[in-house]
């Protein structure tokens, strides 16, 4: 009994830091200004320029709200275990951006300038090493990360060709992290 209690108290805090993946959906083929912008009732945001259309999961707070006159790029990978997409939000072209998300994102590469994933949910910039866990917001080096959905690799199948590697959703913003 006491083993089934601890069971069901562990599953249901790892359940409180599970949030649902980022949904994204509609085309965008350039860095490009947002012309327009429209939050629905469940709160995605609807990015119009001209004829395309991107519906995406709004950034949680404490993040900054995306508006129109903005710069959308989208930047999108290819990858047998699914597609990865890598959105930047700035105020001109060739600004610094003032919002990044990462949706279904390999934990590899840079997050933040300077800074990389390492294994088991780190980032890294020399010999500095900053754990994130799922759900919790953190500022590192003035920039607020939370990685806001993290799906683990699945097991390999015997027989089977297996592309699964751990996924990430996840955003970014050049200021501290404050509460809402």
């Amino acid at each position: 009994m006491k083993y089934t209690l601890i069971a069901a108290i562990g599953l249901s805090i790892g359940s409180a830091f599970a949030a649902t993946p980022v949904k994204i959906s509609g085309t965008w083929q350039q860095q490009q200004v947002i012309e327009a912008i429209n939050t629905d009732v469940s709160g995605d945001w609807s990015i119009r320029h001209g004829e395309e259309i991107l519906s995406v999961t709004a950034a949680p707070a404490p993040f900054r709200t995306v508006k129109t006159g903005d710069w959308l790029n989208l930047e999108i990978r290819h990858h047998p275990a699914g597609m990865m997409r890598k959105l930047t939000w700035s105020t001109g072209a060739e600004s610094t951006p003032y919002l990044i998300l990462g949706q279904n994102m390999a934990i590899v590469g840079e997050v933040i300038p300077g800074w990389r994933w390492d294994q088991d949910l780190s980032l890294v910039h020399q010999q500095k090493r900053i754990k994130l866990k799922p759900g919790q917001a953190r500022t590192i080096q003035g920039w607020c990360v939370l990685v806001r959905d993290l799906r683990p690799a699945q097991a390999d199948q015997e027989g089977i060709a297996n592309e699964s590697e751990t996924r990430a959703d996840w955003w970014a913003q050049p200021k501290p992290c404050t509460k809402k």
